[in-house]
């Protein structure tokens, strides 16, 4: 992990990860139990966007040497300890905020 909690005016990033040259900019949702849906679910449109400005506003501050590609993941976390699920989706979408 390379930061946590990276704010911006606009948008905000819960983790900024790296995975080689991969700068990863993911969102993690939580949900007690999914009777309304799976915590990704509620990763829409409008929070993409402010994810993705937040994204441009970080690369604007590492040196463009430090990474080759970014990557937009979701978390997606359900239940408690010691029964807790963690589902990772890797580039759950892209620049445009479009889902893969």
């Amino acid at each position: 992990m390379v930061e946590r909690n990276f704010r911006v005016r606009g948008g905000e990033i819960d983790i900024v990860a790296r995975q080689g040259d991969v700068l990863v900019f993911a969102e993690v949702r939580f949900r007690e139990d999914e009777e309304f849906g799976g915590p990704e679910e509620s990763v829409g449109i409008v929070k993409r966007r402010r994810v993705i400005t937040a994204a441009k506003e970080y690369l604007r501050r590492v040196p463009p040497s430090s990474w080759k590609e970014a990557r937009f993941d979701v978390v997606a976390v359900t239940g408690s300890a010691p029964n807790r699920v963690i589902r990772h989706y890797p580039g759950a979408f892209d620049a445009r905020g479009k889902p893969i």
